[in-house]
């Protein structure tokens, strides 16, 4: 089992976010996990969602996801970058 060591776990700040709602207030961010939340919405509010992940990631930055999610017919702005195990995401 992996265990953040603590000194990593100062620099890192976790908060509820509703997806639905703007994300200008939150900042900007080098990784944004959005792992197994896609898959409850609807195509279009996929898009509206990814949309705003991607105005709230710096340049460059990292989207993960689920397993079972994909960013296919949803948004054009990431490369996709597989990985053993998986795929990220990184903005263009």
């Amino acid at each position: 089992m992996l265990k953040v060591k603590d000194e990593v776990k100062k620099m890192v700040t976790f908060r509820s976010l509703n997806l639905l709602n703007s994300y200008s207030l939150m900042g900007r961010f080098d990784i944004i996990f959005c792992r197994n939340v896609l898959i409850y919405f609807a195509p279009e509010i996929k898009a509206r969602i990814l949309s705003q992940i991607h105005g709230a990631l710096n340049e460059g930055g990292y989207l993960f996801l689920g397993a079972s999610e994909s960013l296919s017919g949803l948004n054009d702005n990431f490369n996709m970058i597989r990985c053993n195990p998986g795929i990220i995401y990184q903005k263009k």
